[in-house]
This record gives structure tokens, sequence and C-alpha cells, in this order.
């Protein structure tokens, strides 16, 4: 099974972790990589992650209580958005000069005019999945052999890409992922570029952001960044390279850009067993190091210990918290490798953006963005 759906306590990590290699040493040898999209579940002990089970909500936004209890109440367009298009299937005939003028804002337009490549490709959608539920049983239906999908790529020849530079980027990427907690993964094909997705991502949040905060505020606006940004720590042999898909940030008062949240797109899940889709090492890892870049690199972040990563694949939306203590930031300088620090990683369950009340999820967890922004600031 994957690192992030077994290694979720210090004592299952103890008996994983034997026989590979400290960070320390794994720095040292030749099976180092500086970049971030080559590291691997070696990466993932080296760096002694532990990854709680996905929930509906993120802990750290509902421990802080900062995602509103009806995000509708925010705007007329949040609303519609919540609400969706008249139609989900009837997306797959229209194109965007026809939806940008049907619906009002235009921004509206644009979310279901980047959905509307993935109804015509035939992009499943997760079944029995009702946002009130983190847990689910196991679906009875689903097969006891693996589910490979169209246009499968073994993991050992995928790049999962820190997202390589834009003239460059992979034409697939591994995306992963979740658990039972969202339910059972039904036709899901997606002859898409990675691009695509990361278009339906960034507009969707773009559409939050743009309508989530109030003209009038006082508070920075936190907005998307298309750009994809670099990022690179240097320390000895120790070396981090890492680039995203964009991100949310905003401008302090000072002229300088504040960092909120880095987005990662995936062209679409690489593989789904007994109807679950799975976060592969090699993705898990990416993050974790790109996490770690983020925090060591020279960025203005809202938290010295807190990261956020929306994680999206075809349509939909996944949203991981990775926590990075004082203490472990220390040993980590040192290539110290402290038995009683870890990196936690925290994530919600999938999110799919077909559905209204998984769309409500995500425009939640947006809102909470932007009020932790504030509460940081």
């Amino acid at each position: 099974m994957s690192y992030y759906d077994t290694v979720r306590d210090p004592s299952t990590f103890a008996q994983r972790v034997k026989g590979n290699d400290s960070l320390s040493a794994l720095v040292r040898s030749e099976r180092w990589k500086s970049a971030a999209s080559q590291w691997g579940r070696e990466h993932l002990f080296a760096h002694r992650v532990l990854c709680k089970e996905p929930r509906k909500r993120l802990p750290l936004f509902e421990s802080r209580r900062l995602l509103p209890g009806n995000p509708r109440n925010t705007n007329t367009c949040i609303n519609a958005l919540v609400q969706g298009p008249e139609s989900i299937d009837a997306l797959k005939y229209q194109v965007e000069p026809q939806l940008v003028q049907h619906y009002k804002p235009d921004s509206l337009g644009y979310v279901w005019a980047a959905l509307a490549p993935f109804v015509r490709a035939g992009a499943g959608s997760i079944q029995n999945a009702p946002s009130e539920t983190a847990v689910q049983e196991r679906p009875k239906r689903v097969s006891n052999r693996p589910v490979e999908l169209q246009d499968f790529v073994p993991s050992d020849q995928v790049t999962f890409g820190s997202s390589p530079d834009y003239k460059h980027r992979p034409a697939t990427s591994d995306s992963h992922e979740t658990h039972s907690s969202v339910g059972y993964i039904e036709g899901l094909v997606a002859p898409l570029v990675e691009d695509a997705t990361v278009r339906l991502a960034s507009c969707f949040i773009r559409c939050v952001l743009n309508y989530g905060q109030h003209q009038d505020q006082t508070n920075p606006f936190l907005y998307f960044r298309d750009e994809r940004q670099t990022y690179s720590f240097t320390e000895g042999k120790l070396r981090i390279h890492a680039v995203d898909d964009g991100g949310i940030q905003f401008i302090k008062s000072d002229g300088n850009h504040q960092h909120v949240a880095m987005l990662e797109g995936k062209r679409t899940f690489a593989k789904v067993i007994d109807g679950i889709p799975i976060v592969s090492d090699e993705l898990l890892a990416q993050m974790v190091g790109e996490a770690l870049a983020v925090q060591w690199a020279d960025v203005l972040a809202v938290s010295d210990n807190n990261f956020i990563t929306i994680l999206a694949a075809s349509h939909f939306i996944k949203f991981f918290h990775f926590h990075i203590s004082d203490n472990y930031q220390s040993s980590f300088e040192e290539l110290h490798t402290n038995p009683d620090d870890y990196l936690h990683v925290y994530s919600t369950v999938w999110f799919d953006i077909k559905n209204h009340r998984h769309r409500e999820d995500v425009v939640a967890h947006i809102s909470a963005l932007i009020a932790w922004a504030k509460e940081d600031t």
C-alpha cells in the first residue's frame, strides 16, 4: 500500500523505516535528488513523514473555526458557483463564448468553460460520496482487481512534476488519490493535458477569491497567481528545488508578496485500486519537497510552520496541510533526525467540482484560506 495510506503514527513509522537511510545518510548518497519532482518513498522515510487519515474538513481550519457555516451567503456569485450550471451534461455542447455571455458575472462562465472539456472527455465522477460524511464503508460494487485507466503510465515511468518549466512540462503526470472516504471513482477518462486541470482549478479558485472578499475591506486582497513559481534552497550538500503550478498570495503594504498556498496540478489519476484512487509515494514526496522548499527558500509566507497545497487532478480537488515544527526545522537544518520529530501531513477527502455539495466544500476551504491569511498577518 502507499505511504500516504499506511504511515499514520510513530509506531507504524518505526516498523516500516527499517532498512531506509536517515536524512543525513540519504543526502550524502548518490541517491539524493535535489528536484522534488524526483523524490520517492525513501525521501518520505528520511524526512520522517506521518500522514493522518483524510477528513472532510482540514483540521487546521476546523480547529480555528475558519470554515464558514454557509459559504453561499458570501456573495450572489459564490452562491451561483455552488449551485452550478443549468446542466453539467449540457456543457459538452457549449463553448466559452456562449458560456461567458450566458452566465453572469462572466467569471462563472469561465469556470464552466474550463469544466466543459472534462465533460466532453467523459471524465467520471465520484459516486456514493455525500459531502456530509468524511468516511464511508468501502463500496461493495468494486472489483478485486486493480482498475487501470486509459493511458495509464507505470509509476516508474512517470515524472511526478514539481512542475517543470512550462515549455517542458510532461504531457502526462500521476495524480493520486484518495481514500474510501470520497467514494467510488466510476468511468474516469481524461485524455486532456495537465494544463486543462490547472485552468479549471485556477478559474474556480479565482472566482472564489474575486467574489469572496469585500471590496471595502481594509485587509490586503488575496489573489490567484498564474505564474509558476520556483523555490530553491541550498545548505551544504542539502539542495532542494521545486516548481508549483500557481498559487494564492497577497501584496503587503510594503509591496512584498506574501505566500498563502500553492497549486499542484496533475492530468488525472494514474492508478485506481478497488475503485479507490491512490496517492502515490512519488506524488506525496513531491509535495513534501515543495513544502520544505517554500519553508527554506527566501519566501515570505503567512506561516513559518504551516503550508497549504491545493492538489488538483482532472476535475477533483484535495487540500493538504504540511506542519513543520520549529524543532523539526532545527533538526532538518543540521541533518540530524530527532526520533521525536516528524513532518505531519493532514489532508481532506477528494472534492468533485461536478458535485454541488463538493463545490460548496471547496468554496468553504478557500474562504478559510482567506480568513487564515488575515488571522496570521
